[in-house]
């Protein structure tokens, strides 16, 4: 049993790493409950030649943005209150690292439904 689950946890860190390091075929597919008051941010590493393949729906309107940092600033490609988005995202030359927020800023918890996928252009 316990080789099982250091196998299991073996695994989830190489899947981890693998997103983390914006390799081409990587996919994410998650369902969360947001808390009033509360977020995430899921950032990305992506080369120019790729491009960034997301979609979302929440149960309620969740204030989202794709942003990416200069140095002393945020600059942001989508800010917005939604609860459904789809896009295929294209990289500002240059930059590295993109990230997805949402923010839920009701009274109720919300659930979130998002996907996203890194491919070669």
């Amino acid at each position: 049993m316990r080789n099982i689950t250091m196998i299991t946890l073996l695994l989830f860190i190489l899947s981890t790493a693998a997103i983390a390091h914006g390799q081409s075929g990587d996919k994410k597919n998650a369902k969360i409950e947001i808390e009033p008051s509360d977020g995430i941010e899921k950032c990305l590493k992506m080369n120019p030649d790729q491009v960034l393949d997301y979609s979302f729906e929440a149960s309620k309107p969740l204030a989202f943005n794709l942003h990416y940092h200069l140095v002393g600033k945020t600059v942001f490609h989508v800010k917005k209150d939604l609860s459904e988005r789809k896009e295929i995202f294209h990289p500002v030359k240059g930059q590295k690292v993109y990230c997805m927020e949402w923010k839920n800023p009701g009274p109720d918890s919300v659930t979130l439904d998002y996907r996203y996928s890194i491919k070669d252009k």
